[in-house]
């Protein structure tokens, strides 16, 4: 080789390497292996899901320092030093030809489909990088050992990562954020990890973790301001804190802690949030809530949450004397005695106070009214005496309030009438007197329960109760109502569940019943009902029990609906009833007949022999019957009444089977609320959708329950269906629930619009495509909202709920956030801390339920006008271009009617015909068709809810608007 060449080839070498680079500055080598390096990187991205992010990726018309989510340094203008690609819809593994960004100090490719390991090379050569961000992903194997000593900020929550914690953690002097939630790492967090002491967050929450909790705090963490440990097996005790005094949150719920709390956590004197609750942590006497007493020095604290622990002993005074800045107080499910403080007024910041199923006594206190921001109140379970304070009705931001199951007396307050955003009233099992005062029934958002059940109420029940036409259930069983069942009942139409036995009601089954559609379970027994059964119940075609037993009731009973079945009705104790199915053993009507005309007079002394031997048997059957009734309600109190039925029912066993255990490897998607997993329930069949619960976070069991409720009562083409349910308990003991759906194998609409679908050959998603499935999903909502009794709002609609067939008909599904109309909102205190949630998510919810707004159809109907622009443009309502004032809906607004074609998705654009006619500005089928796809889009998503139009009217224009293009086509062709 010549001299030259060989220094030639040397200078190059030098210039390659991080060092030479770094000496030679900016030079043309170095420019141009980052750009290539991006090139490359886009069309590797674009082989498995198309980004819209890398559309603006041009070669020739900007320089790559200019590209959306790229960054350049000052000393070195031609490298790339940042690289922001986060929520983009990029899809598959990471490409190698990162690496060669050898001049990268921050990466973030959060929110993405990414996924496979994370290989070595890409980070042993990214020797600046000071910011690792590759959250909400889906990368697995175990965690990088390779990482730089000067990373700061290391984000890998939200991903697949199993194994342990590396020790190659512990020597990076710099780390700053460390954040691995919602992942499946195991084994101990070793105490090495916090000798880190520019450590300002850790958050490994959601995980596998066991052992001790970490022996940290004899160290000194001067900068710890966040310490999330929740969702794991860990163990042991908590250790004193002194040593972290600017710790801001500590959250460690759903673990195993145990012993006493330490009682210097009043050092924490920034503390915002502690949240410890499922734990077994415990208290006996005064010394043990001595940490009670030093919370009162945390000014700032805003929630406190220690419910299901094993505290015990007299609740102290001084929890009155906890920050004023308090929301969120929370100590129910233990076993505290005591009184409620009379001081407790002075946290007047509260939202929610929950004590319930405690042992506490006394009254409650008459000045808990001053609380005025109050909106959820539980003292339910306890032994609380006294009359139920006047001052209640001051808290006009209530919205559930739970006094169940105390030895309260006196009347219900007249002015309860005043709360007028209650949508949870629970007075069952107390000793309440008088009757109910008729302002109780004008609550118009009482939606979701009123229990008044276990009580001494006495008088007839007023015809106003039918102004509750949103109320779900109705519990009046157990007292000493009198009178007619008023007909007014039949308005309640949004009822389900309706309990009025043992009771002393009299007169025949209101005929106004049976327009009550969405009845699930009517109890009558115990009364001294008459007359005939009202044979339009059979008609109820949700009814799935009913018990008329021991009344008066006589003539035929029905043979259809719901008296199909003899093991869904109970008519025991009424001697004058006849026909029905054989099961029921009941005379003939025939028979009966004959004996009225020939032996009128045997059949009086007959009856009146047989009344007293009935009489006798009555009094112990009834009273055999109301303990196991009684017994079994008190079972079933705390859990959702039969929420799984009708569904046929499948075993854990058989779940852990069809999913190789709930593999990774199956996992084909997770929200707030459920994990879903691909598996078969029997070798050779078809593949099916299993959606695991996650009951152990607040809103699991209820999202379970909602799913549950919605899709037992709908069937259309367009929805998902739903195969089995499970509701058991696992290997280890713990209740289970999960849901079995049809499997969808063209997975969801977010995948098609903004990646490319695996399978899919790389066909992006055509007008022809888009405007089928806004059909689809608008004959599922019109189903919804205008043929199910009572209406139901789906309240979530959004792309990735819109799941896609083989013939690519769009179904829609995740029924867990759907309300009856017109079910209120409880309105949200935190997002990670409330006990109520926030209907729908950010970008598709309609404006109005920012505030307190009532539930409507036109939430839906908004949300599907924010998907309709999605379909068309192609970009989300959360992206990163909309801001400054800027968002979807103005952004096509501002485009029509003559810049139409600028806004639309260019995957749309390559695949239409007459598009070169765009430039020309003629007018085209295609570019009218755009039109108004985006007019339907408009005025569905208007602010104001009585503006928008009906899902009937909007699924009448996109069925003639595909149509129309249809045409359009075969014309063209």
């Amino acid at each position: 080789m010549e001299p030259f060449t060989v220094i030639s080839f040397l200078l190059l070498l030098v210039s390659l390497s991080p060092v030479g680079a770094a000496a030679m500055g900016s030079s043309s080598i170095g420019a141009g292996t980052d750009h290539e390096s991006l090139v490359f990187l886009k069309n590797q991205l674009s082989k498995e899901g198309f980004s819209s992010c890398l559309s603006s990726w041009n070669q020739s018309k900007v320089h790559f320092c200019a590209w959306r989510g790229v960054s350049c340094g000052r000393k070195h203008p031609e490298r790339v030093t940042a690289l922001n690609l986060s929520s983009c819809g990029l899809a598959g593994r990471i490409p190698p030809s990162i690496a060669n960004l050898t001049f990268l100090q921050s990466i973030d490719l959060s929110s993405n489909e990414l996924h496979g390991d994370i290989p070595p090379s890409f980070l042993s050569r990214l020797q600046r990088l000071q910011s690792l961000i590759l959250s909400s992903n889906s990368f697995h194997g175990t965690l990088p050992t390779n990482l730089t000593s000067l990373l700061t900020v290391l984000d890998l929550s939200k991903n697949n990562f199993s194994g342990e914690i590396p020790s190659a953690f512990f020597f990076m002097p710099n780390l700053r954020y460390i954040r691995m939630s919602t992942n499946y790492l195991s084994g101990i967090i070793p105490p090495a990890i916090f000798n880190l002491s520019f450590l300002r967050e850790i958050s490994l929450s959601d995980n596998l973790l066991s052992g001790g909790f970490p022996d940290i705090f004899p160290n000194s963490l001067p900068t710890l301001k966040i310490l999330n440990l929740g969702g794991n097996v860990l163990s042991g005790s908590l250790q004193p804190l002194c040593n972290v005094s600017s710790l801001v949150q500590l959250d460690a719920p759903n673990n195993k802690l145990a012993g006493r709390l330490p009682p210097d956590l009043g050092y924490l004197q920034n503390l915002n949030s502690l949240n410890l609750e499922n734990n077994e942590l415990e208290s006996n006497d005064a010394e043990s809530w001595k940490f009670l007493d030093s919370l009162t020095n945390c000014s700032a604290l805003q929630v406190l949450s220690l419910e299901q622990n094993q505290l015990g002993g007299v609740l102290p005074k001084s929890i009155a004397n906890l920050s004023t800045q308090l929301q969120f107080l929370s100590i129910g499910r233990n076993h505290i005695s005591g009184s409620i403080p009379s001081e407790i007024d002075n946290l007047d910041g509260l939202n929610l106070l929950a004590m319930e199923f405690n042992n506490l006594t006394g009254i409650i206190p008459k000045n808990i009214g001053k609380l005025k921001l109050l909106q959820e109140l539980s003292f339910g379970g306890n032994e609380l005496t006294g009359a139920i304070p006047l001052s209640l009705a001051n808290l006009s931001a209530l919205s559930q309030l739970d006094l169940g199951d105390n030895k309260l007396t006196g009347l219900i307050p007249s002015n309860f009438g005043d709360l007028q955003g209650l949508n949870f009233l629970n007075l069952e099992h107390n000793m309440l007197t008088g009757s109910i005062p008729e302002r109780l029934f004008t609550i118009s958002a009482l939606s979701i329960y009123l229990g008044l059940a276990g009580n001494l109420f006495v008088g007839t029940l007023s015809e106003e109760v039918g102004k509750l036409g949103s109320l779900n259930v109705l519990d009046l069983s157990y007292n000493k109502f009198t009178g007619r069942i008023p007909a007014a009942l039949g308005n309640c139409k949004a009822l389900s569940n309706l309990y009025m036995d043992n009771n002393l009601f009299n007169g025949s089954i209101p005929m106004s019943m049976t327009n009550l559609k969405s009845l699930k379970v009517i109890d009558l027994s115990q009364n001294n009902l008459s007359g005939d059964i009202p044979p339009l119940l059979q008609n109820l075609t949700l009814l799935r029990h009913l018990n008329l037993s021991y009344n008066n009731l006589v003539g035929e009973v029905p043979v259809v609906g719901v008296f199909r079945n003899a093991s869904e009705i109970a008519l025991f104790g009424n001697t004058g009833l006849c026909g029905g199915i054989s099961e029921l053993r009941l005379p003939a009507c025939e028979n009966i007949k004959k004996k009225k005309n020939s032996h009128h007079k045997l059949r009086v002394l007959t009856a009146a022999i047989s009344a007293l031997l009935l009489l006798a048997i009555l009094v112990s059957v009834a009273a055999l019957y109301k303990y196991r009734k009684h017994r079994e309600r008190s079972r079933k109190a705390s859990e959702p009444a039969g929420i799984e039925e009708p569904f046929p029912k499948i075993s854990y066993a058989e779940l852990v089977k069809a999913t190789d255990e709930f593999s990774p490897l199956n996992l084909i998607g997770r929200g707030r609320y459920g994990s879903v997993y691909r598996g078969a329930l029997q070798e050779g069949q078809s593949a099916v959708a299993i959606k695991v619960f996650h009951i152990d976070i607040p809103g699991g069991v209820r999202s379970f329950a909602a799913e549950c409720d919605a899709l037992r009562s709908i069937r259309h083409r367009n929805l998902v269906k739903v195969l089995t349910v499970c509701s058991s308990i696992d290997f280890k003991g713990s209740e289970f629930k999960a849901l079995v759906f049809e499997f969808m194998p063209k997975g969801n609409l977010e995948i098609w619009l903004h990646q490319e679908s695996e399978g899919a050959e790389n066909m992006a998603l055509d007008l022809g495509h888009r405007l089928s499935i806004a059909a689809d999903v608008a004959d599922a909502l019109e189903y919804l909202h205008h043929d199910c009794q009572p209406s139901i709002i789906h309240f979530d609609m959004k792309p990735s709920n819109i799941l896609l067939d083989d013939d690519m008909r769009a179904h829609v599904g995740d029924f867990g956030l759907s309300r009856f109309l017109p079910e209120a909102l409880s309105i949200s205190l935190q997002d990670s801390y409330s006990k109520s949630w926030i209907k729908g998510t950010i970008g598709y919810v309609a404006p109005e339920y920012g505030g307190a707004a009532r539930p409507s159809t036109s939430a839906d109907v908004y949300s599907f006008g924010i998907l309709v622009l999605e379909l068309l443009t192609g970009r989300r309502p959360t992206d990163d271009m909309f801001k400054d004032g800027l968002e979807l809906r103005r952004h096509v607004e501002l485009a029509l009617p003559h810049t139409i074609t600028d806004i639309v998705d260019l995957k749309i654009l390559a695949n239409e015909l007459g598009v070169a006619n765009k430039r020309s500005g003629e007018e085209t089928p295609i570019s009218n068709c755009f039109l108004s796809m985006a007019e339907i889009g408009l005025s569905c998503s208007v602010p104001t809810p009585e503006d928008r139009p009906c899902m009937r009217d909007v699924a009448a224009k996109l069925h003639a608007l595909k149509a129309a293009y249809l045409q359009s086509k075969i014309e063209l062709d």
